[in-house]
């Protein structure tokens, strides 16, 4: 009997002890760390990549634009570019038809919203320098110069995911300027086809 009273005792002590344990087990789970916050580091947040854009008509460009951007958030990316743009234009002169070549470049930022997963709104403003050539009566070249001409593209695109950390993207963008200078008809859409990849 005693042997009974002294197991039934044990087992009593053992089950106790175990609830008192777990108890604190868990007490010390369920406070929050202040160090071990989960937080995605920098490098992971930035990527890198780039678009290639053409337009069509009198004035036919074509676009390689290099791109470092920054995640903001899962639905917010922002970013900088570098622009340079081959561009031919023609014109008709007495002496007929003639295209020229210009060489262009410039600079844009940007901010993309991801609004429902992969389809997103995209806002950049952008400031390129174009070569202007001065031509006769005859179509000859007589004097090149620079000038500068701002824009604010704005539209809308989608992303096609390729990779774990990689995709591809197009858009169709608007320029809302409209500037005098700019060599662009206006509202004539800019078609962009780019890609991306992050650490």
């Amino acid at each position: 009997m005693k042997t009974i009273i002294t197991i039934a005792i044990s087992f009593a002590y053992i089950v106790a002890f175990a609830q008192t344990d777990s108890s604190m087990v868990k007490t010390e789970t369920v406070q929050p760390s202040k160090h071990n916050k989960n937080t995605t580091p920098f490098i992971k947040k930035v990527y890198f990549g780039g678009d290639f854009g053409m337009s069509f008509g009198p004035y036919t460009t074509v676009t390689v634009a290099p791109m470092i951007g920054y995640i903001i958030n899962p639905k917010l990316h922002t970013g900088f570019q570098f622009h340079y743009t081959w561009a031919k234009h023609s014109v008709k002169t007495i002496t007929g038809d003639k295209s020229y070549n210009y060489n262009n470049y410039g600079f844009s930022t940007f901010i993309r919203w991801y609004a429902i997963k992969n389809l997103y709104f995209h806002l950049e403003p952008e400031l390129m320098n174009y070569q202007q050539n001065t031509i006769d009566s005859n179509g000859d070249v007589v004097n090149e110069d620079r000038y500068w001409v701002p824009y604010i593209w704005a539209g809308a695109g989608l992303r096609k995911m390729i990779g774990k950390r990689s995709w591809m993207s197009a858009h169709i963008l608007f320029d809302l300027l409209n500037d005098k200078n700019s060599p662009y008809n206006e509202w004539e859409p800019r078609y962009s086809v780019g890609f991306g990849t992050s650490f």
